[in-house]
């Protein structure tokens, strides 16, 4: 076996390790012969090793990468390990469904790919448990969506509704509810709000802006 380090040497990139890979040459440019299969150990590189390995025709295995709509069938060489992150929330629910939870309330950051996917997931596991969802209303949106990512006002008159979400993404993941159909997670968008998205880091306009979310859901 043999190592490539992209942290311990910053200037090794994904390109350089397989032209390596590809002459038969280890990270310290010994000759090592054939490359029978790459260990991927990365959640940040994951597309670029398979899009390498699919052009050099070597086998793949990624630790990482537990988002279903990364991968492609056309990447005949990659194979994941990781369970899909998008079920993360879907026992959570569906035994809160089964011990009495009849109403649930999923806030979404815009920030973060997780997060964004991981909520488009929970909306289905909701419906499938038969869980109502409170989502924004019409004048809640008319005062915040500027600080989300993607939250609308749609219909008109009466019909009026606040949308968070895109059809798009509910396509990409293998879902086939219709967003606009139905209540949906509320959003903001940390990287605009306050000091910016930074972990573990809390500042008064964020917490100003998480609770006129909660305030919206009680008035329902």
């Amino acid at each position: 076996a043999h190592n490539f380090d992209t942290r311990a040497e910053p200037d090794m990139t994904v390109p350089g390790i397989f032209e390596a890979i590809a002459a038969g040459r280890n990270a310290s440019n010994h000759t090592v012969g054939d490359y029978h299969a790459v260990i991927a150990g990365t959640s940040l590189s994951n597309n670029q090793i398979k899009v390498a390995a699919q052009e050099v025709g070597i086998l793949n295995i990624h630790t990482s990468g537990g988002n279903p709509a990364a991968w492609k069938a056309s990447q005949t060489f990659a194979f994941g390990l990781h369970l899909p992150f998008t079920t993360y929330t879907r026992g959570p629910i569906r035994l809160g469904a089964l011990r009495g939870l009849k109403t649930i309330g999923i806030i979404r950051t815009a920030a973060h790919g997780f997060a964004k996917a991981s909520c488009i997931a929970a909306l289905d596991w909701a419906m499938g448990s038969g869980v109502r969802v409170v989502g924004p209303s019409v004048e809640w949106c008319r005062a915040h969506m500027d600080k989300t990512g993607e939250c609308r006002l749609v219909g008109t008159g009466d019909s009026e509704r606040c949308v968070c979400g895109a059809q798009t993404d509910v396509g990409a993941l293998g879902f086939k509810y219709d967003i606009e159909s139905m209540p949906t997670f509320y959003e903001l968008d940390e990287n605009i709000i306050g000091d910016g998205l930074v972990i573990g880091q809390v500042d008064a306009e964020t917490t100003s802006f998480v609770r006129s979310i909660f305030q919206d859901m009680r008035s329902q």
